[in-house]
């Protein structure tokens, strides 16, 4: 069933190795006016990406035990709705827009992940 408002998205290492090995190799951000030092210098500018698996409409707990059965070779076991049980789906739909955008961030699905993280 669709669970608006309770899904989520997590990160893979590999989709975060490539988010940082994109960023070191990726030319210095300019200095900004608001990065200036206390004592006139300028300091340096820092960027952040949000990082995480999957599309961009994410998954809920149902999606991601199902995935995990899958790659388990498993049937898909009912998950509870207690929410001690759905805390992931707390988290929300990280947008990776702008990794995608300025670094070529290509997510990774989560079936891809899971096989791999379980094998």
């Amino acid at each position: 069933a669709e669970r608006p408002g309770r899904r989520f998205r997590v990160a893979c290492a590999d989709d975060v190795a490539q988010v940082i090995a994109r960023v070191v190799d990726r030319p210095p951000p300019p200095t900004h006016a608001s990065a200036q030092r206390q004592d006139g210098g300028a300091s340096e500018a820092y960027e952040a990406f949000n990082v995480a698996s999957g599309g961009p409409q994410g998954y809920d707990l149902d999606d991601y035990v199902a995935a995990l059965a899958a790659a388990l070779g498993r049937p898909v076991p009912e998950v509870p709705e207690a929410p001690e049980m759905r805390n992931y789906e707390k988290q929300g739909v990280l947008d990776t827009t702008r990794a995608e955008e300025e670094l070529g961030f290509v997510p990774t699905q989560m079936s891809e992940w899971m096989a791999a993280t379980v094998a």
